[in-house]
């Protein structure tokens, strides 16, 4: 491993651990490198990014890292896209496709790089690219196999895979497609030292007298690409299919949300709803939301911008005085006709009238048909 910080020492011992944020890179060595033991080492990298992953979704306050910034992200973006990025709320504002670039590259700035090393190897480039291909389409639709689980560099003898991940290798998009990892017959500990030195010049400002004036340039051949797509279908372990779609969510941000079906054109059907839904600017909770979650963004952004005042200001009262009070703490989804009825007999033997009043029920039937 390639660290930073003194680490701490484990007791009765010669070895020392360290923070998860302060691995700059690590190495999984291997004699020889062939399909087996690329398999090997790719499962062992993938530890590490389970701990990274775990780690940066934990909500610690350590989280804010002065030695990190998203500018080296942005200029990569910019450079791979032509469209610039300032702010980080700014990136939910870019087409789902282009966002999920941004964000990968954000993860691949942010966690520790991963190297394969094998001493000996394949002995030419394609038998090199044949055995990576085999491996990935036999995990094909599984989860562990985007862009940002692969290794930044897998070196076999004199081949390697190089990630353009803009540190420091970059590609263009084209026609959509990210050419993310690359083939090249450079030299391979060459190679290792541009990545880590990228890091330590994000990291720590070298600047210019790290990196010199040289025109060379590594020579790169085609080698896979890929395109983010706003959904997938694919089969589980239990005969079931599960399509995953990254739906608008109430606050403006993108999350991913998790259809079932028996069959794959249930599935299908279920993918395809929810993504008729998000063209239409239909937010949909990846979590069943409670009604008092819910009904303040129906009245502002559903009733308020296509009823007059005068609808909005009845809506808005009989969901602060009827809805709120009586069904707020129910959630959307198993939300049914006898719970609103119930509710407006309710308010009937509350309030000693003759006769129900409607508008309570109009609002939630409306709310519930249109959101």
């Amino acid at each position: 491993m390639v660290v930073r910080g003194e680490g701490e020492n484990l007791p009765y011992t010669d070895s020392y651990v360290w923070h998860v944020k302060d691995v700059i890179a690590v190495v999984e060595v291997k004699k020889n490198l062939h399909s087996a033991e690329l398999r090997d080492a790719f499962a062992q990298l993938k530890t590490v990014s389970a701990i990274e992953h775990s780690y940066y979704q934990s909500g610690d306050e350590e989280l804010d890292d002065p030695d990190r910034s998203m500018a080296p992200s942005a200029r990569t973006f910019a450079e791979m896209t032509g469209r610039a990025v300032s702010e980080l709320e700014g990136i939910a504002d870019l087409p789902y496709e282009e966002e999920a670039v941004f964000r990968a590259l954000l993860l691949e700035q942010m966690s520790a790089i991963r190297v394969i090393l094998g001493m000996h190897g394949f002995k030419s480039e394609r038998a090199f690219r044949s055995s990576m291909v085999d491996y990935l389409e036999q995990n094909v639709g599984k989860n562990g196999f985007g862009p940002t689980s692969f290794p930044q560099l897998i070196i076999s003898g004199n081949y390697s895979l190089v990630k353009a991940n803009g540190r420091p290798y970059m590609t263009p998009l084209v026609d959509g497609w990210w050419p993310f990892y690359f083939p090249t017959p450079e030299n391979p500990l060459k190679l290792l030292l541009e990545f880590i030195w990228t890091r330590l010049d994000e990291m720590y400002g070298f600047g210019r007298k790290l990196w010199g004036e040289d025109l060379e340039m590594e020579v790169g051949r085609a080698g896979f690409s890929v395109r983010f797509a706003r959904s997938c279908v694919a089969k589980r372990k239990d005969g079931r299919f599960q399509c995953a779609v990254y739906v608008l969510q109430t606050d403006g941000t993108r999350a991913r949300k998790l259809a079932y079906g028996k069959t794959w054109a249930g599935c299908d059907t279920k993918r395809r709803t929810l993504l008729d839904e998000m063209d239409q600017g239909v937010p949909i909770p990846t979590r069943s939301a409670k009604l008092s979650e819910w009904l303040p963004y129906w009245l502002d952004n559903v009733i308020k911008p296509r009823r007059k005042l005068s609808t909005y200001d009845n809506y808005e009262a009989h969901v602060r005085l009827y809805l709120v009070s009586l069904l707020g703490a129910k959630r959307l989804e198993p939300l049914c006709v006898s719970d609103v009825w119930r509710s407006i007999t309710t308010t009937i033997r509350r309030a000693a009238v003759a006769a129900p009043s409607r508008c309570p029920a109009c609002a939630l039937r409306l709310c519930v048909g249109t959101g």
